[in-house]
């Protein structure tokens, strides 16, 4: 399956879905947390994901305390 999708600043972004779909998957690869096999390109303004893409990106898991 293939994520196309760009968000404006200063908007809110819901992730939705049931089970296994995907979702902490999306947000792993989004947030540089996982090194999995993928295809495609993650950006911010344009640009290429770099070291200083995690001071942009905010992802705190369900179960962490």
């Amino acid at each position: 399956q293939m994520f196309d999708g760009s968000h404006l600043a200063g908007t809110v972004t819901a992730i939705l879905g049931p089970s296994g779909a995907g979702k902490s998957s999306l947000l792993d690869l989004i947030s540089g947390r996982t090194i999995a096999k993928h295809q495609g390109t993650v950006t911010l303004n344009g640009k290429p994901r770099d070291k200083s893409f995690k001071t942009y990106i905010g992802y705190v898991t369900q179960d962490e305390r």
